[in-house]
């Protein structure tokens, strides 16, 4: 199993990682959004068809309206979710699976 880690200190930064190694990481199947509470740290885990994960710590983030959440939302889309804004923006942990 490969796991890639990264650490953006930006929605825009962690977006850009995400591009770049979308491609060669392959279909997405599942992902988790988990915040490490009581310091606010999120972390967005997808993984693909052969359980690799890559997982994104900070930049993405959820459960409020703002540029972290509209980070995550455009990642899951273009990951292939068909997900809407209202959960990413209402909760701050989630799964999801195709």
């Amino acid at each position: 199993m490969v796991e890639i880690f990264i650490d953006a200190n930006s929605t825009h930064k962690a977006e850009e990682l995400f591009e770049k190694y979308h491609k060669a990481f392959g279909t997405i199947v599942s992902v988790e959004m988990n915040n490490k509470l009581p310091k606010v740290e999120f972390e967005l885990t997808l993984v693909n068809e052969a359980g690799d994960k890559m997982i994104v710590k900070n930049g993405l983030t959820s459960g409020y309206a703002g540029e972290g959440p509209h980070g995550t939302l455009r990642v899951l889309q273009k990951a292939g979710f068909d997900v809407d804004e209202k959960l990413v923006h209402t909760q701050d942990t989630f799964k999801l699976q195709k």
